[in-house]
């Protein structure tokens, strides 16, 4: 298993899955968003979605630079 740079991934590696907000779903304090990947999947080039995640896990990407509070 390898990521888009082909570095080998393994259980406990930390990742980023560079995506857009296709669809929001208003809450309270937080909502849930569908996400679309920004890169498509090998071999056929296919965006992957995500849906009902809360954005209270996303960072919000600025300029090209991410906080990651890691």
């Amino acid at each position: 298993m390898h990521d888009c740079n082909g570095v080998e991934l393994k259980v406990g590696d930390k990742v980023m899955i560079p995506g857009v907000i296709t669809q929001l779903s208003p809450g309270d304090e937080y909502c849930n968003v569908t996400v679309e990947t920004t890169l498509g999947r090998r071999p056929d080039g296919a965006k992957e979605h995500f849906s009902a995640i809360n954005t209270g896990v996303l960072l919000k990407v600025s300029g090209g630079e991410v906080n990651l509070g890691l």
